[in-house]
């Protein structure tokens, strides 16, 4: 993985950036992946950062290297220190290219990891809390996860009029497949809250994140394991019963981070299960990507005109989704099977999808799925076994 940070008179920011980032996809992939901050040139560049203020527009090296890599579709990330100055503290060749504000290097180092696919771009959060006790936290919360790119259910807007609304959430927990429980002294005293909500999300493995209010007696949720516990300090929610903004920034650095951890721990015990299940029936596996393995397996005794690598034998990729299949499941999908067309002309796909969700997503999955492979099957992990011997 190759990162150039463009930087003029910011060597300190830059320092903090780059450990930052290295730290973090260091834990993330467990070492497995490297990073590299000195291409020689933009082909060679997977991302280029920079870091914009005043001596960094008017530097013609800068700019130089900025005209290179726009030219070569190479992509950049401009972080400025205020959004209000992006045209002061930018190349005019930077204008057109949406700019981020910088914020601290942990949580730049967040996004570096989405921008560069390390971590899911697809991020979702289910608010579970008790209305009368904490409203303005979860609603300030709703609001800046959705600026933050996050998909979010939240029962004041995401509930349709005329629907069951049990059914509706236990759909929102699978879709959303991580919880982030506002833990109030008085939530643990309602049912949706401590039953429907937190001990469906522990019952199934969903991700889950408790951010706990002051001088809280922990023993209202004893499930909740002490290293999925935020605690807020008395000080860090105001006069208007909202996070101060330190404590928003950290609490949002904590969701993003337990997001990615979590999501990459269950697609990984996914991976690893439908390898082994794979192995027992006899069939090898390749590992292809985060999402994704490799399945050569026998062709049909009879005579067949389905795309082959080698005689005898077809590809199937298996596509492996954490939470309900979505659309970007279907778009990542299809750019994995038309990779591996330079071996096969048309590789069979497995989907293997954790079940529940919203059945309308689901279909909408399917169509596109059907569209792009005619030779996609869809299977929830216990169906799986039934289908290997095909």
């Amino acid at each position: 993985m190759r990162i150039e940070i463009l930087q003029s008179g910011q060597p300190q920011r830059e320092a903090e950036l780059r450990k930052a980032i290295e730290d973090r996809i260091a834990r993330h992939t467990g070492g497995s992946t490297t990073v590299s901050f000195d291409p020689a040139s933009p082909e060679e560049c997977d991302l280029i950062i920079y870091l914009g203020n005043a001596a960094a527009k008017a530097d013609p090296a800068i700019n130089t290297r900025i005209s290179e890599a726009i030219s070569k579709k190479t992509r950049l990330l401009p972080l400025v220190d205020r959004l209000e100055d992006y045209f002061n503290d930018t190349p005019d060749s930077l204008h057109l290219i949406n700019g981020e504000k910088w914020s601290s290097a942990p949580e730049i180092a967040e996004l570096v990891l989405r921008q560069l696919g390390v971590t899911d771009r697809d991020r979702r959060v289910f608010l579970s809390y008790r209305r009368k006790e904490s409203t303005p936290v979860a609603l300030q919360l709703y609001e800046r996860l959705n600026q933050a790119g996050f998909m979010v259910f939240l029962d004041y807007f995401s509930v349709d009029r005329g629907v069951v609304i049990q059914d509706r959430i236990t759909q929102a927990l699978d879709e959303m497949s991580f919880v982030l429980l506002l833990e109030t002294k008085g939530a643990a005293e309602s049912k949706w809250v401590a039953e429907d909500e937190i001990g469906y999300a522990l019952n199934h493995r969903l991700g889950l994140l408790s951010l706990a209010w002051p001088d809280l007696d922990k023993t209202q949720f004893p499930m909740v394991p002490p290293d999925r516990r935020e605690p807020l300090l008395s000080n860090e929610i105001g006069k208007d019963e909202r996070l101060t903004p330190d404590a928003l920034a950290r609490v949002m650095l904590r969701i993003d981070r337990e997001h990615a951890d979590q999501l990459r721990a269950r697609r990984e015990r996914m991976i690893t299960d439908v390898a082994d299940l794979l192995q027992q029936q006899g069939h090898s596996t390749i590992r292809l990507g985060s999402h994704s393995l490799l399945v050569p397996r026998e062709k049909p005794a009879k005579p067949s005109t389905e795309a082959s690598t080698e005689e005898g034998t077809r590809e199937t990729v298996v596509w492996i989704c954490p939470r309900p299949t979505n659309y970007w499941d279907m778009f990542e999908l299809g750019s994995e099977c038309a990779q591996r067309k330079i071996a096969a002309a048309a590789p069979d796909a497995w989907v293997v999808r954790s079940p529940g969700g919203y059945p309308e997503t689901l279909k909408v999955a399917r169509w596109i799925g059907e569209i792009q492979i005619p030779r996609v099957s869809f299977f929830d992990p216990l169906d799986l076994p039934a289908a290997v011997g095909r």
